[in-house]
Protein backbone atom coordinates (compact mmCIF):
# COMPACT_ATOMS: atom_id res chain seq x y z
CA UNK A 1 0.00 0.00 0.00
CA UNK A 2 2.85 2.41 0.70
CA UNK A 3 4.30 1.64 -2.73
CA UNK A 4 0.99 2.57 -4.34
CA UNK A 5 0.92 5.83 -2.40
CA UNK A 6 4.49 6.62 -3.45
CA UNK A 7 3.59 5.94 -7.08
CA UNK A 8 0.49 8.15 -6.95
CA UNK A 9 2.42 10.97 -5.30
CA UNK A 10 5.28 10.69 -7.76
CA UNK A 11 2.87 10.63 -10.70
CA UNK A 12 0.94 13.65 -9.41
CA UNK A 13 4.15 15.64 -8.87
CA UNK A 14 5.44 14.77 -12.35
CA UNK A 15 2.12 15.80 -13.90
CA UNK A 16 2.15 19.08 -11.99
CA UNK A 17 5.67 19.81 -13.28
CA UNK A 18 4.98 18.60 -16.83
CA UNK A 19 7.34 15.64 -16.43
CA UNK A 20 4.86 12.76 -16.70
CA UNK A 21 6.43 11.52 -19.96
CA UNK A 22 9.80 11.16 -18.23
CA UNK A 23 8.63 9.09 -15.25
CA UNK A 24 9.75 5.48 -14.93
CA UNK A 25 8.46 3.90 -11.72
CA UNK A 26 9.83 0.54 -10.62
CA UNK A 27 8.53 -1.32 -7.59
CA UNK A 28 9.69 -4.87 -8.31
CA UNK A 29 13.18 -4.87 -6.79
CA UNK A 30 14.29 -4.18 -3.25
CA UNK A 31 17.44 -4.02 -1.23
CA UNK A 32 20.94 -3.03 -2.12
CA UNK A 33 21.71 -5.82 -4.61
CA UNK A 34 18.36 -5.64 -6.43
CA UNK A 35 18.61 -1.88 -6.92
CA UNK A 36 22.27 -2.19 -7.90
CA UNK A 37 21.29 -4.56 -10.75
CA UNK A 38 18.31 -2.43 -11.81
CA UNK A 39 20.38 0.77 -11.97
CA UNK A 40 23.05 -1.01 -14.03
CA UNK A 41 20.34 -2.26 -16.39
CA UNK A 42 18.59 1.13 -16.73
CA UNK A 43 21.88 2.91 -17.43
CA UNK A 44 22.71 0.46 -20.21
CA UNK A 45 19.68 1.79 -22.12
CA UNK A 46 19.67 4.95 -24.26
CA UNK A 47 17.06 6.73 -22.10
CA UNK A 48 19.00 6.57 -18.84
CA UNK A 49 17.48 8.50 -15.94
CA UNK A 50 18.71 11.85 -14.68
CA UNK A 51 17.39 11.24 -11.16
CA UNK A 52 16.73 8.26 -8.89
CA UNK A 53 14.53 8.08 -5.80
CA UNK A 54 14.85 5.01 -3.61
CA UNK A 55 12.43 4.04 -0.87
CA UNK A 56 15.14 3.32 1.70
CA UNK A 57 18.80 3.77 2.49
CA UNK A 58 19.92 0.26 1.52
CA UNK A 59 18.46 0.74 -1.95
CA UNK A 60 20.22 4.12 -2.12
CA UNK A 61 23.51 2.43 -1.29
CA UNK A 62 22.91 -0.02 -4.16
CA UNK A 63 22.15 2.84 -6.55
CA UNK A 64 25.16 4.85 -5.36
CA UNK A 65 27.48 1.86 -5.79
CA UNK A 66 26.11 1.07 -9.28
CA UNK A 67 26.49 4.69 -10.39
CA UNK A 68 30.07 4.79 -9.09
CA UNK A 69 30.92 1.50 -10.83
CA UNK A 70 29.61 2.96 -14.11
CA UNK A 71 31.59 6.18 -13.73
CA UNK A 72 28.49 8.32 -13.07
CA UNK A 73 28.84 11.25 -10.69
CA UNK A 74 26.24 12.24 -8.10
CA UNK A 75 24.82 14.90 -8.50
CA UNK A 76 26.64 16.08 -11.64
CA UNK A 77 25.33 13.23 -13.83
CA UNK A 78 22.48 11.81 -11.74
CA UNK A 79 20.53 13.14 -8.76
CA UNK A 80 19.86 10.67 -5.94
CA UNK A 81 17.27 10.99 -3.18
CA UNK A 82 16.07 8.41 -0.65
CA UNK A 83 13.45 8.00 2.03
CA UNK A 84 13.70 7.16 5.72
CA UNK A 85 15.90 8.64 8.44
CA UNK A 86 19.25 7.12 7.62
CA UNK A 87 21.67 9.50 9.29
CA UNK A 88 24.60 7.59 7.84
CA UNK A 89 23.54 8.72 4.34
CA UNK A 90 25.15 12.07 5.23
CA UNK A 91 28.43 10.20 5.72
CA UNK A 92 28.55 8.54 2.31
CA UNK A 93 30.60 10.19 -0.40
CA UNK A 94 28.76 11.95 -1.82
CA UNK A 95 26.19 12.46 0.92
CA UNK A 96 22.70 11.36 -0.09
CA UNK A 97 19.73 13.66 0.49
CA UNK A 98 16.86 12.05 2.39
CA UNK A 99 13.18 12.56 2.95
CA UNK A 100 12.92 12.06 6.70
CA UNK A 101 9.73 10.38 7.84
CA UNK A 102 9.80 11.65 11.45
CA UNK A 103 9.65 8.24 13.06
CA UNK A 104 9.00 9.78 16.49
CA UNK A 105 5.53 10.79 15.21
CA UNK A 106 4.82 7.21 14.14
CA UNK A 107 5.99 5.78 17.48
CA UNK A 108 4.00 8.37 19.43
CA UNK A 109 0.82 7.46 17.56
CA UNK A 110 1.54 3.75 18.00
CA UNK A 111 2.15 4.18 21.73
CA UNK A 112 -1.11 6.07 22.17
CA UNK A 113 -3.01 3.34 20.29
CA UNK A 114 -1.44 0.59 22.39
CA UNK A 115 -2.31 2.52 25.54
CA UNK A 116 -5.96 2.75 24.43
CA UNK A 117 -6.01 -0.98 23.69
CA UNK A 118 -4.53 -1.83 27.11
CA UNK A 119 -7.19 0.32 28.80
CA UNK A 120 -9.89 -1.54 26.84
CA UNK A 121 -10.82 1.51 24.80
CA UNK A 122 -11.99 1.07 21.21
CA UNK A 123 -9.55 1.80 18.41
CA UNK A 124 -10.82 3.44 15.25
CA UNK A 125 -9.29 2.66 11.89
CA UNK A 126 -7.69 5.93 10.84
CA UNK A 127 -5.00 7.05 8.49
CA UNK A 128 -2.51 9.65 9.66
CA UNK A 129 -0.56 11.80 7.25
CA UNK A 130 2.81 12.93 8.47
CA UNK A 131 4.83 15.89 7.26
CA UNK A 132 8.18 14.60 5.96
CA UNK A 133 11.24 16.84 5.96
CA UNK A 134 13.87 17.09 3.23
CA UNK A 135 17.41 16.77 4.57
CA UNK A 136 19.59 18.04 1.73
CA UNK A 137 23.05 16.49 1.58
CA UNK A 138 24.13 17.58 -1.87
CA UNK A 139 23.03 14.63 -4.03
CA UNK A 140 20.35 16.47 -6.03
CA UNK A 141 21.07 18.89 -8.88
CA UNK A 142 18.95 21.09 -11.09
CA UNK A 143 18.04 19.60 -14.47
CA UNK A 144 20.00 21.07 -17.32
Amino acid sequence: MSGEGRYQGCQAACEELGLEDTLHYEDTVWGEEGVYALVRERFSQPDAPTAIFTADELAALGALRALKDMGKRVPEDVSLLTGLNARFMRRTLPGVSTIQIRQHEIVTELGQSIGRLLRGEPIEKTQHFLAPVLAESGSCAVLK
